[in-house]
């Protein structure tokens, strides 16, 4: 947890008061909740398959704890706090997925930052999760297009030629191109790096199962996605907090065991050995009734 707060801490110093109000970093939980009667002298062999599962985002700072506004008697209403809390598995909701993160982010967290801190902007760190990085449906990503056109690729939005060197054929760099053909149909590798003026000829649409890191050329795919806009896309996540006007930064990629929320859990074992279960304690720390 440390680490995190200290990254916070070294961003925040880096920008001025009037751009930021401290960084807020997203952390998600998942737990199980366990109803267990048990006799004097007898230990539970849990399972993860039983009881009731609960997964909770939230958003954090380093000063004032969870992004929330609480009303004059100190009390936080409804809709003003961004932690979102659902029940998924069997007959409960659906799992934590990107959609369910936007709508967190566009209708609690952004919202609610700019009631408590208003003419000021926000600073989102997220994990290096598949959620965070998901790209939007007409995202530009060249390995997803098939060598030829049409076929049950997905539409990709248009991009611009680099103005550089790179490109073959002078006359279109800088030129905005289409991903689609005259005929609706989404274009394939081929036929786009064709119009840049590329010699396609003997090439093969993608390397498998990857292309080695060094490699600039080796198949179509590879040299379309070398190219600007496809270097530059950004994820759903990252478009809809810049739109607003925020900042949206990704932590380096590390180990599921080393997120500052499994510090948090092994900190309530150790100091809440009493427990036979974590569930208590940190549902506790999260202000959930347990019956």
């Amino acid at each position: 947890m440390s680490f995190l707060f200290g990254m916070m801490k070294v961003v925040s110093m880096l920008m001025s008061s009037k751009e930021a109000h401290g960084a807020w970093a997203q952390i998600t939980l998942g737990l199980t909740l366990y109803d267990y009667r048990l006799k004097e002298g007898e230990m539970i062999l849990q399972k993860k398959s039983h009881g009731c599962l609960i997964h909770i985002s939230d958003f954090i700072n380093e000063e004032t704890g969870q992004l929330i506004i609480r009303n004059d008697d100190g009390n936080i209403s409804e809709g003003n706090d961004a932690r979102k809390i659902i029940f998924p598995g069997t007959n409960g909701d659906p799992w934590w997925d990107t959609k369910q993160l936007l709508e967190q982010m566009r209708t609690q967290a952004i919202p609610i930052f700019e009631h408590a801190h208003p003419d000021c902007q926000a600073l989102f760190i997220f994990d290096q999760s598949s959620a965070h990085a998901s790209l939007g449906p007409d995202a530009l990503n060249a390995f997803d297009m098939n060598q030829s056109k049409g076929g049950k690729q997905r539409m990709q939005r248009n991009m611009i030629i680099p103005n550089d060197d790179t490109i073959p054929c002078i006359a279109m760099r800088g030129k905005p191109q289409s991903m689609v053909t005259d005929t609706g149909e989404a274009k394939g590798l081929e036929a786009v790096l064709t119009e840049q003026g590329f010699n396609t000829s003997g090439k093969k649409a993608k390397c498998k199962p990857v292309c080695l890191f060094e490699n600039t050329d080796c198949c179509l795919a590879r040299i379309l996605s070398r190219q600007a806009d496809f270097v530059n896309q950004i994820s759903m996540l990252e478009e809809s907090i810049t739109k607003a006007g925020h900042i949206c930064l990704f932590l380096p990629k590390f180990h599921c065991e080393l997120n500052p929320i499994e510090m948090v859990c092994i900190f309530l074992i150790i100091t809440n050995s009493q427990f036979l279960t974590l569930d208590h304690a940190v549902l506790g720390l999260c202000k959930i009734p347990v019956s």
